[in-house]
């Protein structure tokens, strides 16, 4: 909701009101320390593959928005720039993601569901299986039906296919990514 189309400070302050019981009751706080020099991409896809694959996510019974597997792909495929200032983060998150990825769909349904196409069709030749999906496999004795296993299983397959894509030398723009 625009802040500025509020008519009164009242509104105002009781929008404010909601949105700060809303974000206590619906998100976790992290605080992470830093002690020596790491790779913040790391730590960054470590959080969120942590809250993703444990209890948290699968069971979670007050979610927020979820997150489909194009988003946590942006993220995997996006959090080495951490390690950049913010300007670049933002410019190149702008030219090479908004504007060569993302805009080629008319919607994030149709981006999610190109990025599930792909990792069904490629996921058949991996042959290394990623820590995530690893992990995934093990949480669940059968594949589940619920969205949030559906998403998750795209993505930690997606993170496998990259991985064997990497290991054997083959860049994002030679692998049709």
């Amino acid at each position: 909701r625009d802040l500025s189309k509020t008519s009164s400070s009242n509104e105002k302050i009781d929008l404010f009101s909601r949105l700060v019981t809303e974000c206590s009751e619906k998100m976790g706080v992290t605080m992470v320390i830093v002690v020596n020099k790491i790779d913040l991409g790391q730590v960054f896809l470590y959080l969120q593959e942590r809250s993703l694959l444990g209890e948290k996510m699968v069971h979670n019974t007050r979610p927020g928005e979820s997150l489909w597997c194009c988003d946590l792909v942006r993220n995997y495929l996006l959090s080495p720039l951490l390690e950049f200032p913010l300007q670049f983060q933002e410019e190149f998150y702008q030219k090479e993601w908004l504007q060569a990825v993302e805009s080629k769909f008319p919607s994030r349904g149709d981006f999610n569901s190109a990025m599930h196409r792909y990792v069904a069709a490629k996921h058949p030749s991996v042959k290394k299986i990623s820590e995530p999906e690893t992990k995934l496999r093990l949480m669940f004795s059968t594949e589940e039906s619920s969205e949030t296993y559906i998403q998750l299983a795209a993505y930690t397959r997606f993170i496998s296919i990259y991985q064997q894509l990497q290991a054997a030398g083959i860049t994002a723009g030679d692998s049709g990514i």
